[in-house]
């Protein structure tokens, strides 16, 4: 068989290399917008908070509940203020919830006596009522994501609330796996199910 000349081989060679970055490249980018565009919804969410005013941020706290999708919870770093804090209200999640940070009690490593080793549920990580949540952070899918925009009346964890934001949320049980992994113009859109984030305001709390 006749070899290619060496010129032409390293230019075949630089094109294949190329091509590969390129792939490389735009599978990444692809990656990226679809973690975004599917599951940044709880930070979008937590933007919609308002901002307090001073004396407001020195006063009581404001609580921002979350349920059974407590792990979708970004981190509090995403809280606008200081004076808003993550709170838990019950659900069918039986395990171990995070514990408040507490400086006083020496920081992260403090043990409070309810943490164990069995990832048991410990009622004192729990907000025993949910009535003193300002907000919460709610996950709906199909028929229970209906009609609902910014504006509506829900009734969630036993009381009335209202919906502050909206943010669509990747429904991946009901879609196909390479839409969902990749981001792929007009065809995600098409082929992904998507249900709502809520933020949900009780409006009997200032």
């Amino acid at each position: 068989a006749r070899m290619l000349p060496q010129s032409l081989a390293r230019v075949v060679g630089r094109l294949a290399s190329h091509s590969l970055l390129h792939v490389i490249v735009l599978l990444s980018i692809s990656r990226t917008y679809s973690l975004y565009v599917n599951y940044s919804a709880p930070m979008r969410l937590l933007d919609a908070l308002p901002a307090l005013p001073v004396e407001q941020e020195q006063g009581q706290h404001v609580n921002v509940c979350v349920g059974g999708e407590w792990h979708h919870f970004p981190s509090s770093f995403f809280l606008p203020g200081p004076a808003y804090r993550l709170a838990f209200v019950d659900s069918s999640f039986g395990g171990l919830l995070p514990a408040d940070f507490d400086a006083a009690a020496g920081g992260t490593s403090s043990a409070p006596p309810y943490l164990n080793d069995g990832n048991r549920k410990a009622p004192e990580t729990i907000l025993a009522d949910p009535s003193q949540c300002n907000y919460l952070m709610e996950l709906r899918f199909g028929s229970d994501a209906s009609g609902l925009e910014v504006g509506t009346s829900v009734v969630s964890a036993g009381m009335e609330l209202e919906v502050a934001a909206v943010a669509s949320f990747l429904d991946s049980g009901a879609s196909p796996a390479l839409t969902r992994a990749f981001y792929i113009p007009k065809l995600s859109s098409k082929k992904n199910t998507y249900g709502k984030f809520l933020l949900l305001k009780n409006s009997r709390k200032p």
